[in-house]
């Protein structure tokens, strides 16, 4: 259900209102308590900054927000509401804001380049054009928005706009970043297209809340058409664990797993399918879904699999070195695409993990969830093939920063690791790829499906 923030400087009928007409359920609560419990929330607003900073702070609101965000559930900030997501505003004297998302609320100039003078506040129709795509987006087209303010967000993060206006300057009209959004004009007010911004918030809504399985994706590592594990992805220190890796597929698939987790370690060091053959064999053979990673570069890559029964193609390297290559595919094939980050010291390592690039793997993962993105795997490099547990602090921060499905990956030594994986399903993390454990007789295919259901 949502919750609708009531602080006393809330639009709360025209909001609850069109809640109604979406046919989504809703209450409105001022109880801190009783807000975390939503399923998401929306901050609505009208009035002064400073105002409204002053009745969040003196009710305890502000903390219940911050904390809010932190679960992973998606908050909506409506005009005022939205700007108190930023840092700042200079409306009557410089007020600290929810510094949720980087950047500042100034006024309008009313003064044109050319001298000119022009309306403040800016009040009516505007055309709202996209700067980048978004769930929030979703089968939408640019269209016009009702705005009333004379304030607007000025951010350094040109990532955090989804669509602007132009009002003499640019003007961010939808802002996103992870699972925190915000619209400065009125949805409720802005015909068909706010009322679709609106329904696509409430999808979110129901998208992260859905009830989540959790996923065990035993693991084959393929290399010069072996099974083998290489210990921290140290090409040098590898060993081999079987002749075959469709046989190594089918003893998983015969103990039950419902997805196989295949690595192309070759191609992932050339940059291009070497071990494919083993891979779509045991897609087209197999009662088990597999996905594959490891030497993706090109869109002919993904469709050379998944036209070959392959369930979803993992991008990693390339997503790194052409983001919008990464991005063009997520928004094309969907759940089909996952992103794979494999992180040194919270870096993102690529080609085969012999490189390590300048991005984090919560900024990346960021900026290709707000692009759609649905899964991610996390490979913790130094917990990889260690058998000394999985980095659950860095695989629940990306989690909760992404607001999307995350799959752990590395460390996992013992059953007490799933359970502990488990426990997070609330927060995102579906699943874990599991090999050394399992090769090594630590527990069995069965046992570990059994631990987790």
């Amino acid at each position: 259900m949502i919750g609708i923030i009531d602080y006393g400087m809330g639009n709360l009928f025209s909001v609850s209102k069109a809640l109604e007409r979406l046919e989504a359920p809703y209450f409105i609560s001022e109880d801190a308590s009783e807000l975390l419990q939503a399923d998401s929330l929306i901050l609505p607003g009208v009035g002064s900054f400073k105002d409204a900073m002053e009745k969040l702070n003196e009710s305890g609101l502000t903390d219940m927000i911050k904390e809010y965000v932190e679960t992973g559930k998606p908050l909506l900030g409506i005009c005022l509401g939205m700007q108190l997501l930023f840092e700042e505003s200079e409306e009557n004297g410089l007020t600290k804001g929810l510094a949720l998302l980087p950047g500042n609320v100034i006024h309008f100039p009313g003064v044109t380049k050319a001298g000119e003078s022009y309306k403040v506040p800016h009040m009516g129709w505007n055309k709202i054009h996209f700067f980048r795509s978004s769930p929030i987006l979703e089968n939408i087209h640019e269209d016009f928005v009702y705005f009333v303010h004379s304030y607007y967000v000025n951010t350094p993060d040109h990532e955090v706009v989804i669509a602007s206006c132009d009002y003499d300057v640019e003007v961010p009209a939808v802002v996103g970043r992870g699972n925190v959004f915000g619209m400065q004009f009125h949805p409720e007010k802005s015909s068909k297209l706010g009322m679709e911004l609106l329904r696509n918030f409430t999808l979110l809504t129901k998208e992260r809340v859905a009830p989540v399985g959790f996923t065990i994706y035993p693991a084959i590592d393929m290399r010069g058409g072996k099974c083998v594990r290489l210990l921290q992805g140290d090409y040098n220190q590898e060993t081999v664990y079987g002749d075959s890796p469709f046989d190594m597929a089918k003893s998983f698939a015969d103990a039950g797993a419902e997805w196989i987790h295949m690595v192309d370690l070759d191609g992932a060091k050339d940059g291009k399918r070497v071990n494919d053959r083993f891979v779509i064999e045991a897609a087209q053979k197999l009662n088990a879904k597999v996905q594959i990673g490891g030497g993706i570069r090109t869109e002919e890559d993904i469709l050379h699999y998944l036209d070959n029964g392959v369930s979803r193609v993992i991008i990693g390297s390339v997503a790194v070195s052409n983001p919008e290559f990464a991005i063009e595919m997520i928004q094309k094939y969907g759940e089909k695409i996952a992103i794979g980050l494999d992180a040194k010291d919270g870096y993102v390592a690529t080609h085969g993990w012999l490189d390590t690039s300048s991005v984090t793997a919560v900024e990346l993962g960021k900026r290709l969830a707000d692009a759609g993105a649905a899964t991610f795997i996390f490979t913790d490099i130094a917990t990889d093939g260690m058998l000394s547990g999985p980095n659950v602090a860095a695989v629940e921060k990306l989690a909760l920063e992404t607001g999307k499905s995350v799959i752990a990956s590395g460390g996992v030594s013992e059953l007490a690791d799933l359970r502990v994986l488990k426990e997070l399903v609330d927060k995102g993390v579906s699943g874990a790829i599991v090999g050394k454990a399992i090769y090594e007789g630590r527990f069995s295919v069965p046992e570990a499906l059994k631990e987790v259901k």
